[in-house]
């Protein structure tokens, strides 16, 4: 079988990603330079693309993407191969179960891989064909246990980051530098800008690098995409990432930082993901975390990413307390939360989407659930209409709208974590 139709798709592990999936479809979490989906697709790009996910988060993602289609608006006219948005592409993997002789269902551990199938077959993948190898195959689908690596919990993203940056990093920096001009005679590189080991960093054409900055791909790659700026005293280590449209303010960027589009940062920042559309614009330290879209992290916000016995940091997911198995987990920030001033996020904080926190100078409770209202002292519920209206807003200045698929979504989660 050789796919023409691959259907992205996600099972009940997106609630152990969450505050980070909450909003969004498992595949659009951001790891390295792009988002799990991104990696996925580049492997077929000649074939079309179905989604299957939660229809709240994919209706507001739609609005950004353009249209994602279910299999059955898709013209079917070869094989289809099925692929759980958790997993991390890799082509050992993939290259096997997009030749699979028969129908098929790959399994790792008790989590489906992918299912492949002729399009004569499709009415027959169920929801429970997908969700676990608890329940079996059937209908003429063999079972093979094969290994590939997924994103089992948000750490898991973090866990992965600086591997990927590199991979990404490199690819990147040896197609630009193989067809644009090298980075010292970039017209975006202005006079006084350092750049340590230029062979390892890549700017495009569109991007501007103020003077006194200092580019250091010695550790890793560096790739700085279209329309990006650094002013002047931004430090930048790789291996790093630096999205589309997104301003670095000054500051330190640590090695392992993956900033996603249209982001303002300042400040230092290592080993951290920025989903995109995200707000740091002042001095505060933020290190292993990773942060949703339409974040604002107010001036002095800070992030502690290991703990004074050197243990496990155990985070709050799902309602359950769990052992990260590492001893480096900043905080974990849905979309849509704004910190105040001197906000202080514990190791291995869950911030619930669209909390709101103003307890300036005091620890943020360790699990915050969505649209909390915290004034350092009591936790609160933050008012739907208010909440809205400030997400219209801060889309309002990045030239976007908050448009009625993601209201909705946020309406729904509302209703759904109601509070009394």
């Amino acid at each position: 079988m050789t796919p023409s139709v691959v259907v992205l798709f996600e099972d009940e592990g997106w609630r152990m990603l969450q505050p980070l999936s909450t909003t969004r479809p498992v595949w659009e979490l951001r790891l390295g330079g792009h988002t799990l989906g991104d990696k996925l697709r580049a492997h077929f790009p000649a074939a079309q693309f179905a989604y299957r996910a939660r229809p709240n988060v994919l209706a507001a993602l739609a609005e950004d993407e353009g249209p994602l289609p279910s299999l059955a608006e898709l013209k079917l006219n070869g094989d289809v191969l099925w692929l759980n948005g958790r997993a991390l592409a890799d082509e050992r993997w993939l290259d096997h179960v997009a030749k699979a002789p028969e129908p098929m269902r790959w399994c790792v551990g008790d989590r489906v891989l992918a299912v492949a199938h002729p399009a004569n077959r499709t009415n027959d993948v169920t929801n429970d064909l997908l969700a676990s190898t608890r329940a079996p195959a059937g209908k003429g689908f063999k079972d093979e246990e094969t290994e590939a690596p997924f994103i089992d919990a948000a750490w898991d993203l973090l866990k992965h980051n600086h591997h990927e940056l590199l991979v990404e990093g490199e690819l990147a920096v040896r197609a630009a530098h193989g067809a644009e001009l090298a980075p010292r005679t970039n017209p975006a590189v202005a006079a006084g800008v350092h750049l340590v080991s230029s062979s390892g960093i890549a700017i495009h054409p569109t991007a501007r690098i103020a003077p006194a900055c200092v580019l250091d791909a010695s550790n890793g790659p560096i790739v700085v995409e279209r329309d990006a700026v650094l002013e002047p005293h931004t430090y930048v280590a790789g291996p790093a990432w630096i999205g589309a449209g997104t301003h670095v303010l000054g500051g330190k960027l640590g090695g392992g930082v993956a900033l996603g589009p249209v982001c303002r940062v300042a400040g230092e920042i290592e080993e951290t993901i920025f989903q995109g559309y995200g707000n740091k614009r002042h001095h505060g330290f933020v290190g292993h975390s990773v942060i949703g879209q339409w974040v604002n992290l107010g001036a002095l916000t800070t992030t502690s990413d290991l703990k004074n016995n050197y243990g496990h940091v155990r985070v709050w997911v799902d309602g359950h307390e769990v052992d990260s198995r590492s001893s480096k987990v900043g905080a974990l920030v849905g979309a849509h939360v704004k910190t105040g001033i001197g906000s202080l996020l514990p190791t291995g904080a869950s911030i619930g989407v669209a909390a709101n926190l103003f307890g300036g100078g005091r620890f943020v409770p360790k699990q915050v659930p969505a649209f909390a209202w915290w004034d350092g002292e009591r936790m609160g519920e933050h008012e739907l209409e208010r909440c809205l209206a400030t997400a219209r807003v801060a889309a309002s200045r990045r030239g976007r709208t908050l448009g009625a698929g993601a209201e909705d979504a946020l309406r729904a989660l509302h209703a759904a974590t109601a509070r009394g």
